[in-house]
């Protein structure tokens, strides 16, 4: 009989120690530990350096607005990819082909 995930976690714990415990925690992360990070690529990284030298602090106030924007649409996309199995672009891909 498969093992739950709990089951799987408590062994590796069990087996490995503190290092066990470091893999159960990257683990849980998963994917998003990806999704969280795929926005600092290099195009990102140049276009925030720039703006940041020429506006300073002056549009922070934004992020105010645009964090819960962002963190509804990633929890969208999470509970959509949980739900279903597949990736927002697979399910979009099935419906608007």
């Amino acid at each position: 009989m498969p093992h739950s995930k709990a089951e799987n976690a408590e062994k590796e714990l069990r087996q490995n120690g503190w290092l066990g415990r470091i893999l159960v925690y990257l683990k849980s992360l998963g994917p998003g530990l990806i999704t969280g990070a795929s926005d600092d690529d290099p195009s990102g990284i140049g276009t925030y350096s720039q703006t940041g030298a020429q506006f300073g602090y002056a549009q922070l106030w934004m992020a105010i607005f645009t964090f819960p924007l962002m963190t509804a649409v990633q929890e969208m996309c999470a509970r959509i990819a949980l739900h279903t199995g597949r990736g927002l672009a697979d399910i979009i891909r099935e419906y608007y082909p």
